[in-house]
């Protein structure tokens, strides 16, 4: 943690429906967010995928819930192959095979936290679907810090000179055109045009 940064809020949940011991962990401060999820092979932990974006650099972060398309691919396969060795008298290899179908089945319905940054780039942590509401109130804790700190944040970059007022030849109506324009080109968040143009209207 860097010289200033307060720490905010912190939720660790599981990252899969069944087994409860792998946790995600979202950590919440003044200056960053930050995800971190374990990668799995066969069930052994394998290190993790760690998501980092400093707060100004969010747009906003929000809750899903889709089903993971591999494990439903994974648990359609080995039902078909359960069914085969079943077929084939192979009682054993129908079980074992049954029960790998049974676990992809039961895991593929998860959440997504997403972070989505001001290009509109997205960055996913996967968290099980049965803490959802949690990472839902966590999600709306970062959006009220992200609020905050763009709202404290200059209106405009100084990498978009041409909104700032100009001379006496140049009327509002032109400035509030050109506001508008880098609004919906994406060079300016909702926050920063609003803010701008209430500047402008109230000059």
């Amino acid at each position: 943690m860097t010289h200033g940064e307060v720490p905010i809020g912190e939720v660790a949940v599981r990252s899969d429906m069944l087994f409860s011991w792998l946790k995600s962990r979202l950590t919440l401060t003044s200056h960053r967010l930050e995800g971190k999820t374990p990668n799995t092979v066969f069930l052994i932990p394998m290190g993790e995928k760690k998501v980092t974006q400093p707060l100004d650099r969010i747009s906003h972060v929000s809750v899903d819930a889709k089903p993971e398309l591999r494990r439903l691919l994974i648990g359609t396969i080995f039902s078909l192959l359960a069914y085969q060795a079943f077929e084939g008298g192979n009682v054993v290899g129908g079980i074992v095979t049954g029960v790998v179908a049974a676990v992809a089945f039961i895991q593929a319905p998860s959440a997504r936290f997403v972070v989505a940054d001001a290009s509109g780039k997205e960055q996913v942590v996967s968290v099980s679907i049965l803490d959802r509401q949690e990472v839902e109130r966590f999600a709306e804790l970062v959006n009220r810090q992200v609020a905050g700190v763009h709202s404290s944040q200059p209106a405009v970059s100084p990498t978009t000179p041409e909104v700032l007022p100009a001379s006496g030849a140049t009327d509002r109506m032109s400035q509030l055109a050109q506001l508008h324009r880098l609004h919906q080109e994406g060079a300016l968040t909702e926050a920063e045009y609003e803010n701008e143009k209430r500047r402008l209207l109230d000059s």
